[in-house]
């Protein structure tokens, strides 16, 4: 029996990027003309990036941000969300910078919100991660509660066993 198939070549939206879109969450400092400021970067690309500040930015304005591998690096601010911002480079940064930002990216874990905000935390070296807002927080305060049931359990578990193969 004869089967008849076509081929065709999928066609994708394009978008205005120009190359590859990578998420990462890299912790960044970020500075204008007027103001330095802690920054998080969302995404990175080698023509742009989305990033989250609470820098006082507008859409045309020139954000300088370090990156790891390039260093300084300007960007133009072309759209603005909030306090969330998408930056386009002055000049093309290369994949080995993507690459470097991935690696830097801890691993996918899901920030933890109190309120929707990620609160400051101070280590005890008195360093200071500042947090940042977020209008769609990935875990909620149910989910963190019910995780750390799920891990607690496990532990448990573990114990109950260690102890039983001891006995």
């Amino acid at each position: 029996m004869a089967l008849l198939a076509q081929i065709t070549k999928a066609t994708e939206p394009r978008d205005a990027r120009g190359s590859a879109r990578r998420t990462v969450r890299l912790q960044v400092a970020a500075s204008t003309a007027r103001d330095t400021a802690a920054a998080l970067v969302h995404d990175l690309s080698e023509t742009g990036l989305r990033i989250e500040t609470r820098a006082a930015l507008n859409v045309g304005d020139t954000l300088d941000v370090e990156l790891p591998r390039a260093g300084t690096v300007s960007t133009r601010v072309i759209w603005k969300r909030g306090r969330s911002f998408g930056c386009n480079f002055d000049k093309r940064v290369s994949k080995a910078v993507v690459s470097a930002a991935l690696l830097l990216s801890p691993a996918k874990v899901p920030a933890l919100t109190v309120g929707g905000v990620i609160p400051s935390v101070v280590r005890s070296d008195g360093a200071t991660w500042v947090g940042f807002e977020t209008e769609n927080p990935l875990v909620t305060s149910s989910t963190v509660l019910g995780l750390a049931l799920v891990v607690g359990s496990a532990v448990a578990a573990c114990l109950v066993v260690a102890l039983l193969v001891a006995s």
